[in-house]
């Protein structure tokens, strides 16, 4: 082989070996790309998950004022009614046994 035909075939190599590098280059920034939409999507995942843990813990918090209070004044109610049916004489404040 001479030195033209090893220059041929060298820059048709170098030719390949560029096209393969620019293609390489265009899939690296492809995948950097996604990777960045990737990191914002996981991001607001996150907050989102963030936000409806506070929400849970919020309605939990609050269901669990609202029973204590409504068994509150059940408590209250039944109170106030036991001490009226005691005052009326209907109850007794000893309790016989039979």
């Amino acid at each position: 082989m001479d030195i033209l035909e090893q220059y041929r075939s060298l820059s048709q190599r170098a030719e390949k070996f560029e096209t393969q590098s620019h293609h390489m280059e265009n899939e690296c920034s492809n995948l950097k790309l996604e990777l960045r939409t990737r990191d914002g999507e996981i991001r607001r995942l996150r907050d989102k998950i963030e936000s409806l843990e506070r929400q849970v813990e919020e309605v939990h918090s609050c269901i669990f004022i609202s029973s204590f209070s409504s068994a509150y004044k059940r408590s209250k109610r039944l109170f106030v009614s036991y001490e009226q049916f005691r005052s009326s004489g209907i109850l007794c404040s000893q309790p016989h046994f039979v």
